[in-house]
């Protein structure tokens, strides 16, 4: 399961559009031709990881809402951490 969460880059001599568009079919998350410009990998990497990144974020910020429900016991508006807003916010 993991696997799927690897990004995968197509490095290829490949550039027409057909190319490109056989790499996302194939389930690929970017298609970078030769010669490769190191700008255009580098700005690729950066926004791979920062995507992976926000998906992590995402999953944690999910987790902690769920055992904050779990601790409360789902008391209303405590029952989650969206429920702190109504304190006043600036909590975090």
């Amino acid at each position: 399961n993991d696997a799927k969460t690897i990004p995968m880059i197509a490095l290829t001599a490949n550039a027409f559009d057909e190319d490109v568009q056989r790499s996302m079919q194939a389930g690929l998350n970017a298609h970078l031709s030769k010669p490769v410009d190191p700008d255009v990998l580098f700005e690729t990497l950066q926004d791979l990881l920062i995507a992976a990144f926000r998906d992590v974020l995402k999953q944690v910020d999910e987790e902690m809402a769920s055992q904050m429900n779990s601790l409360t016991g789902g008391l209303g508006g405590l029952g989650g951490l969206g429920g702190l807003g109504g304190l006043g916010g600036g909590l975090f």
